[in-house]
Formats: structure tokens, sequence, C-alpha cells
């Protein structure tokens, strides 16, 4: 669910960017028209994922955190070290380690 902005419209991205590193960095306003530009010209009409987490486990840690779950360890124990959701691991059971 997108987050709106009171007129309902969805928020410009590319101003919440500039604004989250306005908080951290100084930018004359040249530069941050110079960098709204660029990323306009570069990235504007494309519809963008941006994902709220980190990539998921690869192959090798995918098996690595079966095989960890297959010892009887407990379910906690194996979410907290294998970085994961209780319906990742529930999954990736249900595939075997796949």
């Amino acid at each position: 669910m997108a987050r709106g902005t009171e007129d309902g419209q969805e928020p410009d991205i590319i101003q919440l960017m500039l604004a989250s590193v306005r908080k951290r960095v100084v930018l004359t306003p040249e530069q941050e028209q110079a960098i709204d530009h660029e990323i306009r010209a570069e990235a504007g009409g494309l519809r963008v994922r941006i994902p709220k987490r980190g990539k998921h486990p690869n192959a090798e840690r995918r098996a690595q955190i079966y095989r960890h779950a297959l010892t009887n360890a407990p379910e906690q124990e194996v979410l907290e070290q294998g970085g994961i959701s209780r319906r990742t691991l529930y999954r990736l059971m249900k595939r075997g380690g796949e």
C-alpha cells in the first residue's frame, strides 16, 4: 500500500530522497536541482520497486538455514540466526531447502 500525500497523490520519491539527504549533507539549491534533473532524465516514467529489506538468502545460505532447522533447534533461534521471517522458514522447509 503506497503512502499518499494530503491531496491523495503518491509522494515524489525523488523529493523524499533529497529531503533525507538534506538532513545529512548541505546542498545548494543548484546541486539539488542538478540531482533532481539527472535522476528524472535517467529514470523518469519508470515504475520502481524499493524493497524494505535486504536481499533474499542465496542457495548456499538457504541450504545452511534448512540444515540448521532440521537439527531440532528452537524455531526462534533458526529465525534469528538466519535473519529470516517465520513465513520464509516455512516456505524454505516446504521446498526442502531450495
